[in-house]
């Protein structure tokens, strides 16, 4: 073999080389542009899945403590409610780990902190703090950062630099007050309001504390029993030393029926789709006049007593208004607004026949809010972010 021969031969092996190691290197790179891809995207996949539980864990808290501030303990002492809404909101953080570590809400202050009570109005934003009897809604931030919880450790991401990431989640719970009406039920059954109206001036005594306090209604056993518990009742019938005009029973729905239809909405503790259904689907409040005429019915029967006292202890909803024309059969009364209460004692026959209700809380799917003027009536909890 001549030298050009063995030059070109030698040559060729190295050419063959050097391509083999390209295509080594080549690979190798190619290689690592997959490994470092799979990387990142477990690493995404790992930040979506913990924000998930973020999200979880701060929609958890935010319901918890906004069904907490409308437990009936708010009509005794707010402050109390209000910190049994933030163990709640603590109690639920923690209890929802995420990444495998329970959260601690950092208490901030009264506008910026992990746990925020205000009010949001109808298709208005939250806006922090305010009087506690306005709060209405309850805003939780949970966090995985530098400085709250840790940041989330990462598994590969540590490769190109990056140990960590910070997440966080919000959200916000409400109930909606103001009620104005009710609208016919969408799952079937009643609405939370019985056919009585109180006078408003009746009303704002009450709950400023002007009567006795002989009654208490067990939470527990969801019984009434004798004994104070810090709510004082009203004897709404009769009325002794108050003029007419102040209590009276209400014809609410289709005409006909009489009695009957109305010791009917009592025993059912509210309206049905029927009732509602003849005003249109909704008997509410004027927005223009702020009021709705209601009329009268007749003086309150044995039988309606009665009716009265099968929903002891259930909380329902009555009228309440500021002027009456007529009387009996013939009454009108000018409704403002309407309050939640609980029938505590009914003695129907004898000397002493009579209803006794305090202030309750009703929770009512089917009421109206729409900013108007109630008292202790809401709409249920709902996330609203």
């Amino acid at each position: 073999m001549t030298g050009l021969a063995r030059r070109l031969e030698a040559g060729g092996a190295d050419t063959a080389s050097q391509r083999r190691g390209v295509i080594l290197v080549l690979t190798a790179a190619a290689m690592i542009g997959v490994l470092a891809f799979v990387a990142f995207t477990v690493d995404v996949g790992y930040i979506a899945v913990t924000k998930a539980e973020l999200q979880n864990s701060a929609d958890a808290a935010a319901l918890a403590a906004a069904w907490e501030l409308l437990d009936e303990r708010r009509l005794e002492s707010l402050p109390v409610v209000f910190q049994q809404a933030r163990d709640a909101a603590i109690t639920y953080a923690a209890t929802n780990r995420v990444g495998g570590l329970s959260l601690l809400l950092s208490p901030g202050d009264e506008t910026d902190g992990d746990l925020v009570f205000g009010r949001q109005a109808p298709n208005a934003p939250f806006t922090a703090g305010g009087p506690l009897s306005q709060v209405n809604s309850v805003r939780v931030r949970v966090r995985r950062t530098e400085d709250q919880n840790g940041a989330l450790p990462l598994f590969f991401a540590p490769l190109i630099g990056i140990n960590t990431a910070d997440i966080s989640a919000e959200a916000i719970a409400a109930f909606r007050d103001g009620i104005v009406g009710y609208r016919t039920p969408r799952g079937g059954g009643t609405v939370s309001l019985i056919p009585f109206t109180l006078h408003l001036s009746c009303w704002e005594k009450l709950l400023q504390g002007d009567g006795p306090d002989v009654w208490t209604y067990d939470k527990v056993t969801h019984t009434v029993r004798p004994g104070a518990d810090g709510i004082p009742e009203m004897q709404i019938f009769p009325q002794d030393g108050l003029p007419p005009g102040n209590f009276g029973a209400l014809r609410l729905g289709p005409p006909s029926g009489g009695n009957g239809r109305l010791i009917q909405q009592l025993r059912a503790g509210g309206l049905s789709a029927e009732d509602l259904d003849y005003y249109g689907g909704e008997l509410r409040i004027d927005p223009e006049s702020g009021s709705i005429l209601l009329g009268g019915d007749t003086g309150l029967t044995t039988g309606i007593l009665q009716a009265c006292a099968s929903i002891i202890g259930r909380p329902v909803s009555i009228a309440i208004h500021t002027e009456t024309v007529g009387t009996g059969i013939n009454s009108v009364y000018t409704v403002v607004g309407f309050a939640g209460v609980r029938i505590m004692s009914v003695e129907p026959t004898g000397a002493s026949k009579h209803v006794i209700v305090q202030p309750a809380v009703v929770v009512d799917d089917d009421a109206i809010s729409d900013e108007g003027t109630s008292w202790t009536i809401y709409q249920p909890v709902k996330l609203t972010q």
